[in-house]
């Protein structure tokens, strides 16, 4: 197992591995869809398939205006949600410019004891939201951990046939006390991952949890039910910046 593979469980005894996919959430998997010729063609690609679900998905172009529709403001499209994540993720680098840094870890949290079943997305991401809130208040007003940035991320896992909503993050945790930020996770989620090793690009860390709301390549080929969850506005916003929680 490597090192991003790890389980961090604190000094208690580690929670079993989700199911489907194994606990490799630390992993940066880069965002593939580099041109915007790329990103234009998976929005076309999921758009037709909300389309043949009985969605609008499209904005209407001008008359004259023979171009592709263009995308709803919605993260799950990758035209929307590379510029504005990508713009995210250059403001918090700029933001934490010149500070101390050596104590940012990436941070995995999974809520509930199975991903939720089909048609329960959204309750399962409020219930995510209000437990962060929980945590993260007491974890910055005792100085236990500070969140620096974090989303929740989707994906579809094959295995169980469901999506699997978690949250990634960049926190700032110090050694002596990252005993009691897990003890402390782990009243809140079911499971709880902290890469013990130093970030070695903060840049591609915030780009990923910035721009990877969705794995936007593999989108397109989600079942109907998943797809359409996806599509539709979460309860809270995905991505929040430094000192803000999952409103």
């Amino acid at each position: 197992m490597s090192r991003r593979d790890e389980i961090c469980a604190g000094d208690e005894q580690a929670p079993p591995e989700p199911e489907g996919q194994q606990a490799d959430r630390l992993a940066l998997r880069p965002c593939t869809l580099k041109t915007k010729d790329q990103r234009d063609d998976c929005d076309q690609r999921i758009g037709k398939r909300l389309q043949d679900l009985g969605q609008k998905p499209f904005r209407p172009r001008a008359p004259g205006d023979d171009r592709p529709p263009h995308p709803q403001n919605r993260w799950v499209f990758p035209s929307i949600a590379y510029p504005r994540g990508g713009k995210l993720s250059t403001e918090f680098v700029k933001s934490v410019k010149g500070k101390d840094t050596k104590n940012f870890c990436l941070v995995t949290l999974r809520f509930g004891d199975a991903k939720p079943e089909p048609g329960r997305l959204a309750e399962h991401i409020e219930g995510l939201s209000k437990a962060f809130n929980s945590v993260v208040s007491y974890l910055c007003r005792t100085g236990i951990a500070k969140p620096q940035l974090s989303a929740i991320h989707v994906r579809y896992d094959k295995v169980s046939g469901r999506l699997d909503p978690h949250l990634q993050g960049i926190w700032d945790i110090s050694p002596e006390l990252m005993s009691r930020a897990k003890k402390l996770l782990h009243k809140y989620f079911s499971g709880v991952w902290i890469d013990k090793e130093k970030i070695r690009s903060l840049n591609d860390a915030s780009h990923y949890i910035c721009v990877g709301i969705y794995d936007h390549e593999a989108v397109p080929d989600w079942p109907n039910s998943s797809l359409l969850e996806s599509w539709r506005p979460p309860p809270a916003p995905p991505l929040r910046p430094p000192s803000r929680g999952l409103r």
